[in-house]
């Protein structure tokens, strides 16, 4: 296994390091403008985490088809009570 189960490691600095950037994008404002550099900064973290929650799941999901057997997809015109009674000619009406 070795280096394999410190993968996750990169992620969880960045979730400390978020607090951080919250108060340095906090700092670089005046009073007056702070909420407005506040939300900004948690809208385009939220479109940030959107997108790549996006990008990593078509990344997960683009291989599935190809692992999945050509018997995995579901036919409409199976009747579950054929299957259960194991006849295969059965199945279709």
């Amino acid at each position: 296994m070795g280096i394999d189960k410190y993968k996750w490691l990169p992620l969880a600095a960045l979730s400390f390091v978020a607090g951080a950037l919250v108060l340095i994008v906090q700092k670089q404002f005046p009073n007056p403008q702070l909420g407005m550099a506040t939300a900004s900064s948690n809208y385009f973290r939220q479109i940030g985490a959107a997108l790549g929650s996006a990008v990593v799941g078509s990344l997960l999901a683009t291989p599935l088809a190809t692992l999945l057997t050509p018997g995995a997809v579901v036919d409409p015109g199976i009747r579950p009570a054929a299957l259960r009674q194991g006849n295969p000619a059965a199945q279709h009406p």
